[in-house]
């Protein structure tokens, strides 16, 4: 099991959100290994998320972490960097 921390930030001019953590696990997918979320917020547009993920590299943990955070922010408004801490 892996522990990836993914960094996100949004725009400043977009409007703020809370990113509750029951968003990344209700938007995982059962393939992506995810076992645990937890959002640490460092401002109304920027929190790091942590993500457990259950899966058979930390390569593939970062793609998976990754995947989820872009599905449930959107790709388009959102920074996603994903690294293993």
């Amino acid at each position: 099991m892996y522990l990836v921390h993914a960094r996100l930030r949004r725009p400043a001019d977009s409007e703020p959100f809370p990113w509750p953590a029951r968003a990344f696990l209700a938007a995982a997918a059962p393939e992506e290994g995810r076992e645990h979320a937890t959002v640490h917020h460092l401002s109304d547009r920027e929190a790091v998320v942590g993500l457990f993920v259950r899966l058979g590299s930390l390569a593939a943990s970062e793609r998976a972490a990754a995947a989820l955070c872009a599905r449930v922010l959107s790709v388009r408004q959102v920074g996603v960097s994903a690294r293993d801490r």
